[in-house]
């Protein structure tokens, strides 16, 4: 008996899992504290970051376009929340113009992925 594993479909299905580990990444770099900080995440932020890399992995790996565009709508509405409240403090994100910038990249990455056709595979 052969057990199947999912894999990835296409390659805009890969881009999605890529753009997950982008995040995942992020969140371990951009940790409260790090030394690496490059991304200045709070408490919040590292909870997004860390929600949205593991959904984005997960479409992609199933090949779920509609979680993508939901996952990359996501990081868009909390890149614009972010923005509204930089330097406020009832910033629930403790973040900053890097938090933004990362977010929108995420965001807009997953959104192209996922509302891209797909062309058939000619193999």
């Amino acid at each position: 008996m052969t057990t199947r594993v999912a894999m990835p479909r296409s390659d805009l299905d890969r881009a999605a899992v890529a753009l997950g580990v982008v995040s995942l990444v992020g969140a371990v770099v951009g940790r409260p504290g790090g030394t690496f900080a490059f991304v200045h995440l709070g408490h919040h932020g590292y909870l997004v970051v860390l929600i949205g890399g593991l959904l984005a992995g997960v479409a992609g790996w199933l090949g779920l376009r509609w979680l993508i565009v939901a996952t990359g709508l996501a990081y868009l509405v909390a890149a614009v929340v972010q923005a509204l409240l930089i330097g406020r403090g009832s910033d629930p994100f403790g973040g900053d113009g890097s938090t933004v910038a990362f977010w929108l990249a995420l965001g807009i990455g997953l959104l192209a992925v996922g509302l891209t056709h797909a062309r058939p595979s000619t193999s």
